[in-house]
């Protein structure tokens, strides 16, 4: 018999803890009060490096070799701020920062640092590499986005990529699928900009693939070669959220609607982490729907980072967390095909009916369930459908205004989602 989700117990929790996640998910650590958190890495021993920023207290890199417990400075910035970090396969620590000196390696945990000269100017916003010798560099110049790469650790660099007359935009983020295919995401603030771009060819040629004037923050792909993105926000009326564009598919689908995603993690489980502005959520089931971790630590996440060990920390200003224990293998999930992919839910708010599109088309062997839930997990509304089609409309004329949650379930389906009613 095949086993199902136990939805119902986890509808029960007040406020929409409705998580397979436990409430004591997350471990505050102790970080220095005196500056803010800018960025984080870690290397294949567990160390963390954490970038920092302030003007008037100093910035500079530091490190913990006990998982957070204790901090020293490493590298002091002094006014400057360290604003990008990551760490290569074999340990070396790679920095960007604003002022002079502005693109920093150590090759010795920390203990010193050497200054690498780059091309161009502009600020350094993402460092990605990519074994052993590569580094992609994304920088902010004058005239717009910028990718440099560099094949032999830093030596000598080529312009990969770049935008022309755009100077409200840069590259947010990095991924290479399996297929060796690049993907830059675009943070923008002006019109007309924005979105991500796909080479096929090793950066000889672009392609635009889709999400212009959405403020994409964050990407990345999973071993499927998925490939989801996350919005800081938009412009021209676009919906801000979670989006996807699945292996086989050629446009990009919002999964899960909300503003303010700064961080896109997935684990080797296929797990997907984003950070929001009520915290983080997960998706268990390939963003097919999406939940949140904790929501007592209910603030907004500006960074998030998953280590070799699969623990995720988390960062907000001085505010620094980490998953008290890895994210891989520590929850049940029953292993059945599902033939849905995603549901949309729409229009959210809902006055009178509520439309559910789903992809692939929604079948069920047997009754599809459709259950509603109010904010106290409070059953208010109860259908069954045999439909064997893509679109089902629900009536919620009937139901108060506020946040509900509605669960469809069957033999072969078991999705979740929030929406509300005006």
């Amino acid at each position: 018999m095949k086993k199902q989700y136990l939805i119902a117990i986890y509808l029960l929790c007040a406020s929409f803890s409705h998580t397979l996640f436990s409430q004591t998910f997350w471990e505050e650590l102790y970080f220095p009060d005196s500056t803010n958190i800018m960025c984080i890495t870690t290397n294949s021993e567990g160390h963390v490096f954490i970038g920092t920023g302030h003007p008037q207290n100093g910035s500079g890199v530091y490190r913990s070799t006990n998982f957070g417990q204790s901090w020293e400075v490493v590298y002091n910035a002094g006014p400057f701020m360290v604003q990008s970090i990551a760490s290569t396969d074999d340990g070396d620590i790679y920095v960007g920062k604003t002022g002079p000196d502005e693109f920093m390696v150590s090759e010795n945990n920390g203990d010193t640092w050497e200054a690498i000269d780059l091309p161009f100017n502009g600020n350094i916003m993402k460092i990605f590499p990519s074994g052993e010798d590569t580094l992609y560099v994304s920088r902010w110049e004058n005239n717009g986005a910028l990718l440099l790469r560099s094949a032999n650790g830093g030596i000598t660099w080529d312009s990969l990529f770049s935008t022309i007359d755009h100077p409200g935009e840069y590259i947010s983020d990095i991924a290479i699928s399996t297929s060796k295919d690049i993907f830059v995401s675009l943070m923008c603030y002006s019109e007309n900009m924005g979105g991500v771009y796909k080479t096929t060819d090793n950066g000889v040629t672009w392609e635009f693939i889709g999400l212009l004037n959405h403020q994409v923050m964050t990407i990345e792909i999973n071993s499927n070669d998925d490939v989801f993105t996350g919005d800081w926000f938009t412009m021209l009326n676009e919906v801000p959220g979670v989006y996807a564009i699945y292996s086989g598919m050629n446009a990009f689908e919002l999964i899960h609607q909300e503003g303010e995603i700064t961080e896109i993690l997935i684990n080797s489980e296929g797990f997907i982490y984003a950070t929001t502005y009520g915290g983080v959520v997960v998706s268990t089931n390939n963003g097919n729907s999406f939940e949140y971790i904790d929501q007592d630590i209910s603030r907004q996440m500006n960074l998030a980072h998953l280590d070799h060990e699969e623990f995720i920390y988390i960062a907000n200003q001085n505010y620094l967390a980490r998953s008290k224990k890895p994210t891989v293998g520590v929850f049940e999930y029953d292993n059945i095909e599902r033939n849905i992919r995603r549901i949309n839910i729409y229009p959210n708010p809902a006055n009178i009916v509520l439309n559910v599109t789903a992809y692939p088309e929604l079948t069920s062997r047997g009754t599809l369930a459709i259950n509603i839930y109010d904010a106290t997990g409070k059953l208010v509304a109860k259908y069954e459908s045999t439909l064997q089609k893509k679109n089902l409309q629900i009536d919620v004329s009937d139901l108060e205004s506020g946040i509900y949650l509605i669960h469809l379930f069957g033999n072969d389906i078991n999705v979740i989602e929030k929406f509300s009613k005006r």
